[in-house]
């Protein structure tokens, strides 16, 4: 029997901008078993980085349920997040992370209010 260490199911994000609802990602699911390499592929701005900043939560998810080694990785804060995203791979907040979100977020149409929130909460998060 495979070990999954990752699995997400039914992820959802939607974004809100000054023109309106901008659904993403609806409804994705895949899991990832001890072992294997997952590739997501697709056409540009389908969604596949919007995916994998929501699965590591720098872009929290509107909808859907992520468990990494059975636990419920949308459930953690503090510690154990930052713990559980180092296994992932190491999400931290350097200078060219968080100018990555910034410019990510201006190109989809957010005002600099709604950016600034955002890498004001990523700083506040414990990184080291």
């Amino acid at each position: 029997m495979a070990d999954t260490i990752l699995e997400v199911r039914d992820l959802s994000i939607t974004f809100f901008t000054k023109q309106g609802r901008l659904p993403t990602v609806d409804g994705l699911s895949f899991s990832l078993e001890r072992g294997e390499t997952l590739g997501i592929v697709g056409e540009s701005g389908c969604g596949k980085t919007t995916t994998i900043q929501s699965v590591i939560r720098l872009i929290e998810p509107t909808d859907g349920r992520i468990w990494l080694n059975g636990q419920d990785f949308r459930a953690m804060k503090g510690e154990e997040l930052k713990r559980a995203r180092q296994k992932l791979g190491g999400a931290e907040p350097t200078r060219e992370n968080l100018k990555k979100v910034s410019d990510y977020l201006a190109r989809r149409g957010y005002g600099w209010d709604e950016i600034s929130g955002a890498l004001d909460r990523l700083r506040e998060e414990e990184w080291e």
